[in-house]
């Protein structure tokens, strides 16, 4: 009973690791991005930067997992030094909560090393609203 219980739970562990997609494309409101599964990262995400009012405070915000997609999640960021950097930034979509929001998905979290997320990368960012 034992053993095949354990043979039944490794079988959909297996199963579940072959669904993993290499990439797939979504698109939002706010951002369309190619993600690997298998990485749990994004391979590249598109958005369009405009200077748009900053209505919304994003403190409350945290990172959220999708339903459909297997992402990364808090686990991978414990305990190690990368930050959970945002490709489409949260500045240039802080015009409303909804959109806002949207940027916090892990669809659209890149991990970064904090000093480049919080130094060079703040600035582009920051550039490119201009």
């Amino acid at each position: 009973m034992r053993l095949t219980l354990l043979l039944f739970i490794l079988s959909v562990q297996s199963l579940l690791a072959q669904t993993k997609r290499d990439s797939v494309l979504i698109e939002t409101p706010v951002f369309t991005v190619m993600y690997s599964e298998t990485l749990e990262q994004p391979l590249w995400i598109k958005y369009r930067s405009t200077n748009r009012p900053t209505n919304v405070n994003r403190g409350h915000m945290n990172f959220y997992k999708e339903k459909s997609i297997l992402t990364s999640d808090d686990e991978d960021y414990k305990a190690n030094v990368y930050d959970k950097g945002h490709g489409a930034p949260a500045a240039t979509f802080s015009d409303s909560e909804e959109n806002l929001k949207q940027t916090f998905s892990y669809l659209n979290s890149i991990m970064q090393d904090q000093y480049l997320n919080r130094g060079v990368w703040k600035m582009l960012e920051e550039q490119e609203r201009k």
